[in-house]
């Protein structure tokens, strides 16, 4: 039941999804692209419901892994760009990519009750720390397959950087806690986070953790736009295109930032709203995103990000009024960062 009404919420947005990519872009393999992205997404609701466990895991990584490893299989190299054998190879490589770091998420909780028992156990370098280096190299190759494929379209790259920025994003949160992990289980050693403490350190971290990386990139991009856009051999116009990735990047740092605050609150009471809820504010930014990169001036941007920003601050407040006092550090920290980046841009 749960899965049959995700699927229905996620088909009744496909349509809007679908003319929103082809009016921007005028390109039928972007609107093809974004609804396959969105059908994924079923999958995840699928995969979600079946890996529950007795306290409320489930493998989010798993298929976040899935949908990304799809996504920029799909969107980092169009087929009007390199043609369909290298379109078809490039989205097969990475989806072994994302298969082996979907088997290694799976081993490392498979048969655990909580994180608490996977902190216990010595960090290994090949099952813990490898695999995360693995994963954090995803980021600037996805920023270098961003510059491929700018400097080889011919016309918008509007797909090709909104789909790189959205593979970053689903990615990020998972990736940089899986990276954190073995620093975390050093700390429980040497006593500096008792097990009390582990399950708030790692929902601070799910929740810092992609934010900070984005401001950081953010930061250094824009300080250092010309020696980047040197590097990359970026045009003027291509230039532009890597801002409005940033652009991109916060919008989904105010939405992950607002999907935590909500997310909580709606998870108790029923997974099917959470799931209604995720989804939705999933496509939302999608389709401002698809806008968003298809805008003709760099100053028709900004405005969504602000709104989304203050929204996640507020009800990040209203969240925190009844919980500890680290997590609303943590909260206040991220929307803060959210607001300093944008300041910087």
């Amino acid at each position: 039941m749960l899965f049959r009404q995700s699927a229905m919420l996620t088909c009744a947005s496909l349509p809007v999804v679908c003319i929103a990519a082809f009016y921007v872009t005028g390109n039928i393999w972007s609107a093809l692209i974004i609804s396959i992205y969105l059908a994924l997404s079923v999958a995840e609701g699928l995969f979600s419901s079946l890996f529950i466990k007795k306290d409320g895991t489930h493998l989010y990584a798993l298929t976040t892994s899935i949908r990304g490893g799809v996504t920029i299989g799909l969107t980092a190299f169009l087929a009007p760009i390199w043609g369909v054998p290298g379109f078809l190879a490039c989205a097969a490589a990475a989806i072994v990519i994302q298969l082996m770091l979907m088997a290694h998420f799976y081993r490392s909780i498979q048969g655990r009750d909580s994180i608490n028992q996977d902190v216990e156990k010595e960090p290994n370098f090949m099952a813990d720390i490898f695999p995360s280096v693995i994963s954090c190299l995803l980021v600037p190759v996805s920023f270098w397959l961003i510059s491929v494929g700018i400097e080889r379209s011919s016309g918008r790259a509007a797909v090709g950087v909104f789909g790189v920025a959205l593979n970053v994003a689903l990615l990020s949160s998972a990736v940089c806690q899986q990276a954190m992990l073995p620093l975390i289980k050093y700390l429980h050693k040497t006593g500096v986070v008792s097990r009390q403490g582990l399950a708030t350190r790692a929902s601070q971290l799910n929740i810092l953790a992609p934010i900070i990386l984005w401001s950081i990139l953010v930061v250094v991009i824009r300080l250092g736009g010309e020696v980047i856009g040197n590097l990359f051999h970026l045009s003027g116009q291509n230039q532009v295109l890597m801002l409005r990735l940033l652009d991109l990047l916060m919008i989904f740092s105010a939405i992950q930032l607002l999907k935590e605050a909500v997310g909580r609150q709606l998870i108790a009471l029923r997974r099917f709203w959470y799931s209604a809820f995720s989804n939705g504010i999933w496509c939302c930014g999608i389709v401002c995103g698809i806008f968003l990169v298809g805008a003709d001036s760099v100053n028709d941007v900004p405005y969504l990000m602000i709104i989304l920003s203050a929204i996640s601050l507020v009800v990040s407040f209203a969240y925190c009024s009844y919980i500890s006092k680290i997590e609303i550090k943590a909260y206040v920290a991220a929307a803060s960062l959210c607001g300093l980046t944008w300041i910087l841009r």
